[in-house]
């Protein structure tokens, strides 16, 4: 009876020991997997600046465009705003509408997803701050996985 405890025992450290030696070998995959990922998506937004400025529409245009760590900053100007005219300009709305956007936004939403960080700055036709806004994954509330959901079950659907 001693021995079949001291054997249940030893079974017991050696199945936690394999489980212990498995999850390590998963995360590390994980880890590589996201080293990658920030790999890739920092060389993309460096060759990306080779084609900067970038005229967006007939009002602005993609200055500037950085990543640092897991913060992705992008500078706009606004070519037909003054800032010492702008005080007739309602920015948390237009707050309000761009972080909307970036949260329904597939591509923006998956760097959201990923703990990444998006700064936005506005700037005038003279180059003076006129807005920055931040936007992280609670930024777009508890439902920012939700379209992944509704994206599933479509594509189930057809």
């Amino acid at each position: 009876m001693i021995k079949n405890k001291r054997l249940n025992k030893k079974f017991l450290i050696l199945f936690i020991f394999i489980g212990l030696i498995i999850s390590i070998a998963i995360n590390n995959n994980l880890f590589k997997i996201n080293i990658l990922e920030d790999y890739i998506i920092k060389n993309q937004i460096n060759s990306f600046k080779d084609n900067l400025p970038l005229k967006v529409n007939s009002f602005s245009e993609l200055m500037d465009v950085n990543i640092e760590k897991r913060n992705i900053y992008y500078t706009y100007k606004l070519n037909d705003i003054d800032k010492k005219n702008s005080s007739s300009y309602n920015f948390k709305k237009f707050k309000s509408k761009v972080q909307n956007s970036l949260c329904e936004e597939e591509d923006t939403l998956e760097l959201l997803k990923k703990d990444y960080i998006l700064h936005y700055k506005y700037i005038d036709k003279n180059t003076e701050e006129l807005i920055t806004i931040k936007t992280n994954k609670s930024s777009c509330g508890k439902d920012i996985y939700d379209l992944d959901i509704i994206r599933k079950l479509i594509e189930e659907g057809n």
